[in-house]
């Protein structure tokens, strides 16, 4: 009697993974040492059906396929309550129950973009996402995202690996942004770079990307580049020379790794489906060029990375396209260890400074408007290390003005240093202005006679012209020079013309109530009476 037939579920997975997991079980001989027929249960969304295969049938089946098969992924199988570990079958993830891990979730790298499941691939929108090829992150999509006119990591400076989601460069300092900003014929910073830096290049994948690499440096070069009908097509082939080649093209000293694939006996096609197609550029290093061979039976170069990239002035790049090459044949170059071909400028420290212009205080311009300029300012007298000593790498002109320096500065008059003084035949007061009328001191050699600073023009003060003393007036409620008082008119001890209310002044003075006021005649008949209040009788028989 025949055994009865196990039965197993593999969901949700798509036609290579089933293969895969059918090539994992035909391996086990717990499962199937006494079974020759098993029930496969295949769900696929909403469709489901199910199969009985013989184990020959079933075995020619996952030998047909196995052209197809590059790796047995990740997968889910149920038998009971048993449990089985496809790690022996190239898998590193063991699958339980009757759930087949996505490609979001299985531990590879599926899509060969040098990043793994969620959230690390940006081609995976969740765990549960089955394809981790799409979106691809801005630095590997193949688009300038940014429009700056490079693509891509390592192209694009604003990129720091394939999986950068942002192309947009950080914003660039003068001395950074290839710019020549104040014109003197120097371009950027000095930067050095170190020949056994561990900065790397990649092409992965089917290299289409390495094809074009070579085909546009071949252009640039003057190699005979792969023919344009072939760009799509094929691989570079994989000897020595050729990667070295590739590598040395890209401006890096050391294949780091390279790595070759072949689909199956009597084929090399790397992904492509004929010998037709798969025409390759191999290197010939007599005829300086990258000739056409035929792929089939062959090894590809699929996967390459490059070590130790070169300073652009020890790559053998005219990277410049000045016509000269490295150092010491460009001018542009310091050294071999230069990374740049074009000069530099010498006002640059670092690629962080944001001026290429030479300091305020050796410019040659008078940057804060006092007219003095670079050693004559003494703003640039602040040499850090050595006080009281011109700085010419000072980068700030402005300054304290201080009077007594002997140094004219706005909005100083004058300045003679310790010869300022406040002596009248000087000619630079204390306060570095000029002798002046109205400063308050007498300037015998102005001719002045007189000054009384902010008093002058006042009545009984120096006049405005410092010539002599201005005349007082009566009324200003001010009592000067010959006046008794001064109430701004008449009171009942002050009369209108600045003398003192008295009876017998002669001056009738109704604030004092006085009714009439005759002077010395007052008390005699028929004149003011001596309280000046009304008349004094006449005296009969005084003739």
């Amino acid at each position: 009697m025949r055994p009865p037939a196990r039965t197993y579920i593999y969901q949700n997975c798509s036609p290579i993974k089933t293969y895969s997991l059918l090539k994992a079980l035909l391996g086990s001989k717990k499962m199937f040492a006494s079974a020759n027929i098993f029930s496969l249960i295949l769900s696929n969304a909403s469709l489901l059906f199910a199969t009985a295969v013989p184990l020959p049938a079933l075995a020619a089946k996952i030998n047909e396929s196995e052209k197809a098969v590059e790796k047995v992924e990740n997968m889910s199988v149920a038998q009971e309550s048993d449990t089985i570990s496809p790690a022996s079958h190239g898998t590193s993830t063991q699958c339980h129950g009757h759930h087949c891990p996505t490609q979001c979730s299985d531990g590879l790298d599926n899509d060969g973009d040098g990043a793994t499941d969620y959230p690390a691939d940006f081609g995976c929108s969740s765990e549960d996402d089955d394809n981790e090829s799409n979106p691809k992150a801005d630095c590997q999509d193949g688009a300038d995202n940014d429009g700056d006119g490079k693509t891509d990591y390592p192209d694009d400076p604003g990129c720091d690996s394939p999986q950068d989601d942002n192309e947009y460069n950080p914003p660039l300092t003068e001395c950074s942004d290839g710019i020549d900003n104040d014109g003197d014929g120097g371009i950027d910073a000095l930067i050095e770079l170190d020949s056994y830096n561990g900065e790397t290049r990649s092409w992965v994948g089917d290299n289409k990307g390495i094809r074009s690499f070579v085909n546009q440096k071949a252009a640039e070069l003057g190699f005979t580049p792969i023919p344009t009908a072939y760009i799509g097509q094929g691989m570079v082939s994989d000897d020595n020379t050729t990667a070295d080649k590739v590598c040395e093209l890209a401006g890096f000293s050391t294949v780091d790794y390279k790595d070759c694939h072949k689909d199956g006996p009597g084929h090399g096609r790397c992904n492509f489906y004929s010998c037709h197609d798969n025409v390759i550029g191999k290197w010939n290093p007599g005829l300086n060029d990258f000739q056409l061979v035929n792929a089939c039976d062959a090894k590809y170069l699929s996967s390459l990375t490059c070590k130790h990239r070169l300073p652009a002035c020890d790559d053998g790049i005219d990277n410049d396209g000045d016509g000269d090459t490295d150092y010491p044949d460009d001018d542009g170059c310091a050294s071999p260890n230069d990374d740049s071909e074009v000069p530099h400028d010498p006002e640059c420290d670092n690629p962080e400074d944001d001026s290429e212009r030479d300091p305020e205080c050796s410019d040659g311009q008078d940057n804060d408007s006092d007219s003095l300029t670079d050693a004559q300012d003494p703003g640039c007298w602040t040499d850090p290390f050595d006080p009281g000593t011109y700085d010419p790498t000072d980068d700030d002109e402005t300054h304290s003005v201080l009077c007594g320096d002997g140094v004219l500065e706005s909005p100083e008059e004058c300045d003679e240093g310790a010869s300022n003084s406040n002596d009248p035949d000087a000619t630079c007061r204390t306060d570095c202005t000029h002798q002046i009328c109205g400063d308050d001191i007498v300037d015998t050699g102005l001719g002045e006679t007189c000054d009384d600073g902010v008093n002058n023009g006042l009545p009984n003060y120096c006049s405005l012209t410092c010539d002599g003393t201005t005349d007082p007036v009566c009324g200003n409620q001010v009592v000067e020079a010959g006046e008794d008082c001064d109430d701004g008119g008449e009171s009942a001890t002050c009369n209108a013309d600045c003398s003192a209310a008295i009876c017998g002044d002669g001056q009738i003075n109704a604030s004092a109530g006085e009714t009439c006021d005759d002077g010395v005649n007052n008390g005699l008949p028929n004149y003011c009476s001596l309280t000046c209040d009304g008349t004094t009788d006449p005296v009969c028989g005084n003739s």
